[in-house]
């Protein structure tokens, strides 16, 4: 089901938890607060899976008007920010720890 579940963290996600969390602390935002914890129910009841990040941020685009496709664009941005980080911290080891090594065996 798409929003839910989420293979790394099979007790729920822990991103989503804390944006619908950040999303519950604003009145503002009840009406997507209470959909989301009403089609939660729902699935978990039926399925046992757990809102992933995917449905935290569509929750978000919903209650604050943003385009619908903003989740996706925060997703990837944040995704490349990490990858950005991740590599500058790999440019720092010596040697590179993940760095595959090719070797020709061929004839």
């Amino acid at each position: 089901m798409p929003g839910f579940g989420q293979p790394l963290y099979p007790d729920g996600d822990p991103r989503a938890r804390i944006l619908l969390g950040m999303l519950s602390a604003d009145p503002r935002h009840a009406p997507a607060v209470d959909a989301v914890r009403a089609v939660s129910r729902v699935i978990r009841e039926r399925t046992g899976a757990h809102p992933n990040i995917d449905l935290a941020l569509g929750a978000l685009a919903l209650a604050t008007g943003m385009r619908d496709d903003a989740g996706e664009v925060i997703f990837a941005t944040a995704r490349t920010v990490g990858w950005m980080v991740h590599a500058l911290d790999e440019y720092a080891q010596a040697p590179l720890r993940l760095r595959p090594v090719g070797r020709y065996v061929g004839p």
